[in-house]
């Protein structure tokens, strides 16, 4: 059922990455004739300091422009990493699956094996008790069943 839905989100993100880019470059190029033609009109030929002022305005617009495109370039990787991360999980349970099929024509368990009382191996500095099974420290005298040690 999804199994080309993350090709194709990859396909838009990396479209929509461009267009938002290039309305961001053609963004920038509309804000400096704005720009322009507004410190133009304000200083009515006034030519002292509005080469400057538009200049500076101008290297705002082109900043905000580098910091958008920035943003949306983090923004798509962030996608495309999601999207590669849930096909990587896909295909790690497809293949949990084939070992799981494979291991049950040979007769291997596929879950572990719970470890009760009566499947523990008693070690030095241990003992088991005669009445239940569960296996205690060497400094508990009596276990939780009743049963003394001795």
């Amino acid at each position: 059922m999804f199994d080309y839905v993350e090709e194709k989100l990859e396909t838009l993100v990396k479209i929509l990455f461009w267009l938002m880019s290039s309305a961001s470059v053609m963004g920038f190029f509309a804000y400096s004739i704005m720009i322009t033609a507004i410190i133009n009109v304000l200083d009515r030929g006034n030519d002292e300091g509005s080469g400057i002022t538009t200049f500076v305005f101008i290297v705002f617009g082109l900043i905000a422009t580098a910091v958008s495109i920035g943003v949306y370039y983090i923004s798509t990787l962030t996608v495309l990493s999601y999207l590669n991360l849930v096909e990587f999980s896909r295909k790690t349970a497809n293949k949990v699956d084939e070992l799981n099929e494979k291991m049950e024509r040979f007769d291997i368990p596929t879950k572990p094996v719970a470890v009760t009382e009566a499947t523990k191996s008693v070690k030095q500095g241990e003992w088991k008790c005669s009445k239940c099974g569960k296996v205690n420290p060497n400094f508990v005298g009596t276990c939780s069943c009743g049963q003394s040690r001795i």
